[in-house]
C-alpha cells in the first residue's frame, strides 16, 4: 500500500462532509438567534431557509475567496451581476434581487478599482 492511498476520500464522502458543515453553521446560526447574511435585503423580513439561498452565498463566497480572473471567481461574478436567472433565485429564497444587485454593483466597483490602485 501506498503512503497517500490513505489520505484519498471518495467524492460522495467529500460531498457529505460539505454538507454536513453547511447544516452546522445553518443550525449555530439558528440557535444563536444570528440573522441571515442576507436578511439586510430580505423581501419579507427574512431569507428563506432554502438551496437557493445556499446557492446565492457559495457564489458570494466565491467572489471573495477564489482567486480574482479564476473560473469560479468569474462565474460567480457573471451570476451575480448579469445573469437572468438570479432574479428568479432571490426571488424563491424570499432576497430583494434589485436592491442586492445594486449593492453589489458598487461594492464590487469599489473592491475592482482597490485591487487596480493597490496591486
Amino acid at each position: 500500500m501506498k503512503r497517500n492511498e490513505d489520505l484519498i476520500i471518495s467524492l460522495a464522502t467529500l460531498r457529505e462532509m460539505v454538507a454536513e458543515t453547511k447544516d452546522e453553521a445553518k443550525a449555530i446560526r439558528t440557535r444563536s438567534g444570528i440573522p441571515h447574511p442576507l436578511n439586510r435585503f430580505a423581501l419579507n423580513g427574512e431569507v428563506k431557509s432554502c438551496p437557493q439561498a445556499d446557492m446565492l452565498m457559495d457564489c458570494l463566497n466565491a467572489t471573495v475567496l477564489e482567486k480574482a480572473g479564476s473560473i469560479g471567481w468569474r462565474g460567480a461574478r457573471w451570476f451575480l451581476l448579469e445573469s437572468t436567472m438570479f432574479f428568479e433565485v432571490c426571488t424563491t429564497a424570499g432576497i430583494d434581487a434589485r436592491k442586492w444587485r445594486r449593492h453589489l454593483g458598487r461594492m464590487f466597483r469599489l473592491l475592482d478599482h482597490r485591487r487596480r490602485v493597490n496591486p
